[in-house]
């Protein structure tokens, strides 16, 4: 799987090697897309959760910290209403149909929110085969509420022999 350049070294050092100073930039450049997603109303920003282990050994959660940063810059409310049922493989690591498997059921709705009509916006660092929005998506959905969909910093490209 390829980034194009700069994003994927941005990515890679904000993930993995704690350049989280990065963050207000990386969503000033997420927020025309929120903005596009949201609608009038209640929007939320959602950030995907990381599963317990991974957010002791990582030491931060890259899309709640881009979660609340956007959340800055748009005026929409952050909440981290999703959790993490398990540690599931690395995503980096798997193909399309693994990643589908990988997070059917990762996740669960635990919050609540104050606004019944709330419109969620889910976010992320990369968005690759979609898999982990759509499973988000899902609990959101099953939960009652809207999802206007994903925003992300970067889109993975992908090479024809990958999937």
């Amino acid at each position: 799987m390829l980034h194009a350049a700069p994003a994927d070294e941005l990515v890679r050092g904000f993930k993995y090697r704690g350049w989280t100073a990065l963050a207000p930039l990386m969503a000033r450049l997420m927020a025309e897309p929120a903005v596009r997603l949201s609608g009038s109303g209640n929007n939320v920003l959602v950030p995907v959760p990381l599963d317990p282990a991974r957010l002791r050994r990582r030491g931060f959660n890259q899309a709640a910290l881009l979660a609340r940063e956007l959340s800055l810059v748009t005026g929409f409310r952050c909440e981290d209403v999703l959790g993490r049922r398990s540690a599931s493989r690395r995503q980096a690591q798997l193909g399309r149909d693994d990643r589908i498997d990988n997070v059917r059921s990762a996740f669960h709705w635990r919050g609540d929110l104050q606004w019944a009509a709330a419109r969620i916006i889910v976010v992320d660092d990369v968005l690759t085969t979609g898999a982990t929005a759509a499973a988000c998506a899902r609990v959101i959905a099953e939960a009652g509420y809207e999802c206007r969909g994903v925003v992300t910093f970067a889109r993975a490209l992908h090479r024809p022999d990958e999937f």
